[in-house]
């Protein structure tokens, strides 16, 4: 059988929400790891033609042979840039032109787009070698179009350098600075060194082209601090060239001559011409700086026959104008002079062709540029809308998860707050009936000690002894209240406290209060005045009992604190909105140990008991709270204004309802009977018969004394059954029952049987709770535990009243 319950359920919500979360989040990470392709790593072959070149070209056919049986585009890719930069290395700019596009080629689909951009870029540094600048700035734009499908930020520096080179090639050398910082900026920290190298040796020489030669300095100083980490001679080769153009720019022949036999030694490793010929063009310079003509001479035409070897006519066209301008060659210049023109013919020729190749490419490509124009733009369509596609899924699955995170954890936090609004309710409800239980345990033994108490004091006990008496009763009277107090604080934090008005007479009211004060106030030497206003109405609609217990806890508390001096009531009125409605003000002043303004912001927190509460053992700060709460149930705010040693005033204000006196209920009447009349004038009364029903002995017992104390002869009985059968018997005037009997509902069942009672007796029940507002059926009056003795004196006066009524209409 399952036994699972909806709170054990809800109990795993938590778990739920978060293994929910953590697989949205995973899902989100995948969507978006996919986006881009990342950077493959070059063969080892690749790496081995940094130091041996011509062994690499050499064995690459076999490999290429190999991949083209394999049909594996991937490694076919990666060996045709391995050939591109094994013939950069010596220099041979139709090989590496040649190796870039077919590794274009091979690399033609999406998922080889890296090989596709490195091949691009290498076929564009060999047509910048050779001179075809037009052709390699399209394919480097070719190149960068591309990069926005890879996560390389070291092909979009190597798209830089080539822009850089290229620049630098057509004379525009601050641009060539430019994109070497533009290539360094997008490279971190450590990541492509070569690279850097290769950005930070452009990024020299034009600056040593701009004679910025502080600025070259330092972009040398911190290639070389890169070097030692870099196993690639030609690169090494390169920022030495570099550093002795530098040299020759600041008049440093020594720095020239070394760094010049540093590259003839490079050149003689790589077997790399191009080389040699640079190292001996720098050491033909250091020599001419030097003053050493025969040496620089020859060094030159040294290094313009290995240019020569090569067929890289511009650079031994640079060498040859630098001859030429040598006073001491002799007869060699006619041979030198023959030459350079013969070469500035074949440069001029070359460019003439490379303008006309450039025209002829503009003639075609102005043709297509209309439908090129159209596929870019359908393109860029294409992938932005794509993008944008993109963008949205992401954006409703991000949406759809927070919406269930949100749900799920609002779900959660619902059924959190009901446990714990449960869990607080049943706190609320158990603290409540612990509170009326409390009360209502405490009334029956206090029952008896009040009892008890006032039966002591009719004995005519010495001083002493009546001393002790008032000490136990009050002592009772006390913890009654405290009882009180606590029973009435839970109900108003529970909202079920409310007024019930009845007409009153007010002067009535405050001058029993005064009458029930004065003996305290004349005990400890005070003076209790009570002042109330001629505008006051004598009779009004309101919560008498309520009343009584604010006023009366605000004497109370005014008594207690004052050490000489008067204690003062005042009541006045004031006209309020509507003719038969009135605004009362009611003052309780003393001359009293005051306040200061900290003790006023807690005075009416429950439970607090000030500095001046310290001298008293009694009260458990309970009075003042629940007086101005009940003020607050009246309409109106209990405020408080003192002084230390001055005194304190409590003032509050209540809207009431103005009625004819005679409108005054008969309880209201029967309160106000004088009960002082003596022994003599009881036995003078019409005599009583009450039958008493209680399950406690003691408490039975105490009320039989009192009651034939007052004139009354009594019947006892302990259970229900008795008490029926005595009630059917023999007639009674009165039937005093305790509602709570430990047989529980027995109390109401009897009442039931109220129309089998001889005589029609009056029906009285004793009750340790406050009387409801609508008293029970068969019901005639409700006396809350501990009744006092005047309370006894009123019920007997009214079943004397109703006795001699039906005697006189008989």
């Amino acid at each position: 059988m399952n036994t699972t319950t909806p709170e054990s359920r809800w109990r795993h919500v938590p778990h739920l929400a978060r293994d929910i979360a953590l697989l949205l989040l995973v899902l989100l990470t995948c969507n978006s790891a996919l986006a881009k392709v990342s950077l493959r790593d070059p063969l080892p072959i690749e790496l081995e033609a940094l130091q041996e070149p011509r062994r690499v070209i050499a064995e690459l056919p076999d490999l290429q042979a190999e991949a083209v049986r394999a049909q594996d585009q991937e490694r076919l890719a990666l060996l045709y840039l391995a050939e591109a930069n094994a013939c950069r290395v010596i220099a041979n700019w139709i090989c590496q032109r040649d190796a870039g596009e077919r590794a274009v080629l091979t690399a033609d689909q999406p998922t080889l787009v890296d090989l596709r951009i490195r091949g691009l870029i290498a076929q564009a540094r060999g047509q910048i070698s050779l001179g075809d600048f037009s052709r390699g700035e399209r394919t480097l734009a070719d190149a960068e179009l591309l990069l926005d499908q890879v996560d390389a930020p070291a092909l979009a520096s190597d798209v830089y350098l080539g822009y850089s080179t290229l620049s630098s090639r057509i004379g525009k050398h601050s641009l060539s600075a430019e994109y070497a910082m533009r290539g360094l900026d997008v490279l971190a920290p450590g990541v492509a060194v070569p690279m850097q190298i290769r950005l930070l040796r452009n990024a020299a020489e034009a600056r040593i082209r701009l004679q910025q030669l502080p600025e070259a300095r330092e972009a040398l100083r911190r290639a070389e601090a890169l070097l030692p980490d870099i196993d690639d001679p030609k690169l090494h080769a390169e920022v030495r060239l570099e550093s002795a153009r530098l040299a020759h720019s600041e008049g440093n022949t020594a720095l020239q001559q070394e760094e010049g036999e540093a590259i003839l030694q490079l050149s003689q490793r790589l077997r790399n011409t191009q080389l040699r010929g640079l190292g001996l063009e720098v050491l033909g310079l250091a020599a001419l700086q030097a003053g050493d003509a025969p040496s620089g001479i020859e060094q030159l035409q040294d290094a313009a026959a290995a240019f020569r070897q090569l067929g890289l006519d511009r650079d031994e066209h640079r060498v040859l104008a630098g001859l030429l301008h040598q006073p001491k060659l002799g007869e060699r210049s006619v041979a030198l002079i023959e030459r350079f023109i013969e070469l500035n013919d074949q440069i001029e020729l070359s460019e003439r062709a490379v303008a006309a190749d450039n025209f002829e490419d503009r003639l075609r490509y102005a043709e297509q540029e209309l439908v090129l124009q159209q596929l870019e733009s359908d393109r860029k369509l294409q992938a932005e809308r794509s993008e944008y596609l993109l963008a949205r899924t992401n954006y409703l699955f991000t949406v759809l998860a927070l919406s269930v995170l949100l749900l799920l954890s609002l779900i959660f936090l619902y059924f959190s707050q009901r446990r714990s609004g449960e869990r607080l309710r049943d706190a609320v409800i158990f603290r409540q009936r612990a509170l009326v239980q409390t009360s209502h345990e405490l009334r029956g033994p206090l029952t008896g000690i009040i009892g008890l108490a006032e039966q002591l004091q009719q004995t005519q006990p010495d001083s002493r002894q009546l001393k002790m008496i008032s000490s136990l009763r009050g002592a009772a009277q006390q913890l009654l209240q405290l009882a009180q107090d606590l029973l009435d604080r839970g109900r108003l934090e529970a909202g079920r406290l409310s007024l019930h008005p009845q007409p009153a007479r007010l002067r009535e009211l405050v001058e029993q209060l005064r009458s029930l004060h004065q003996p305290i106030a004349r005990e400890l030497g005070l003076t209790l005045t009570l002042d109330v206003a001629n505008t006051v109405p004598v009779g009004v609609l309101l919560d008498e009992v309520r009343l009584t217990q604010v006023l009366g806890n605000l004497l109370t508390n005014a008594l207690k604190f004052t050490r000489h001096g008067e204690v003062s009531l005042g009541i006045r009125a004031e006209a309020a909105a509507g003719p038969n409605f009135t605004r009362l003000h009611f003052c309780v002043e003393d001359t009293g140990a005051g306040m200061s303004a900290d003790e006023l912001k807690q005075l009416f927190k429950p439970f607090s008991k000030l500095r001046a509460g310290q001298l008293h053992r009694s009260g458990a700060g309970l009075g003042l709270s629940i007086s101005h709460e009940l003020v607050a149930l009246m309409g109106g705010e209990l405020v408080a204004h003192s002084q230390p040693e001055v005194g304190t005033r409590f003032e509050f204000a209540i809207t009431v309802e103005k009625v004819d006196p005679a409108a005054q209920s008969a309880h209201a009447a029967i309160n106000s009977t004088d009960i002082d009349d003596g022994d003599e004038a009881l036995e003078q009364l019409l005599p009583v018969s009450a039958l008493l029903l209680d399950d406690d002995e003691d408490v039975l017992s105490i009320h039989e004394a009192i009651l034939e104390q007052l004139g009354a002869r009594t019947t006892i009985c302990e259970n229900p059954a008795d008490a029926l059968h005595l009630a059917e018997a023999s007639p009674h005037d009165l039937l005093l029952v305790d509602f709570e009997l430990s047989e529980g509902g027995d109390s109401l069942a009897l009442l039931s049987q109220r129309h089998r009672f001889a005589g029609d007796p009056r029906v009285a029940v004793v009750s340790g709770h406050p009387a409801p507002e609508h008293l029970p059926e068969h019901v005639d009056e409700w006396l809350q535990k501990p009744v006092s003795m005047a309370r006894w004196a009123i019920l007997l006066a009214t079943v004397r009243s109703s006795k001699a009524a039906v005697g006189s209409t008989g």
